[in-house]
């Protein structure tokens, strides 16, 4: 069952998912994110229940730290791009992107804090939290 806004009823509409994203070595690519939200296929009406992907603040430095939420210039541009990359699949609303929204935290709080920024926002009884994160794949 679904509300006009494609939003879920029944038991996970009682769901809101949290994503936390933050400044990371693949950026602007937003392959990875996607593929995180792909995943939620795998249980039925995940993918159509309201998301909100956390985007972490950042401090600039003249090198990088993404575990300590540091970029250089460089960096942050593509971060930057990133999330215009995700607000611009949220804006025209592609498939999987309809009930999705950003909240883009101004400085760095880490995955916990981050998490703890969203809740305010969460109006169901569960939220489910991930965290995308780079994953290193070495072909053999």
């Amino acid at each position: 069952m679904q509300e006009r806004d494609g939003t879920v009823l029944g038991p996970l509409g009682r769901v809101t998912v949290i994503l936390t994203t933050s400044p990371a070595s693949d950026h602007p690519r937003t392959e990875l994110l996607e593929q995180v939200m792909a995943s939620f296929r795998f249980v039925d009406g995940l993918s159509r229940c309201r998301t909100i992907i956390v985007c972490d603040g950042y401090k600039i430095s003249n090198s990088c730290n993404f575990r300590g939420g540091k970029v250089d210039d460089v960096r942050r541009a593509n971060y930057e791009g990133y999330k215009a990359a995700l607000n611009d699949k949220i804006s025209r609303k592609l498939p999987g992107w309809e009930c999705v929204q950003i909240l883009d935290l101004q400085q760095h709080h880490g995955f916990g804090f981050a998490v703890r920024a969203a809740l305010p926002h969460v109006e169901t009884d569960v939220c489910v939290c991930v965290r995308v994160c780079v994953c290193a794949c070495v072909c053999v």
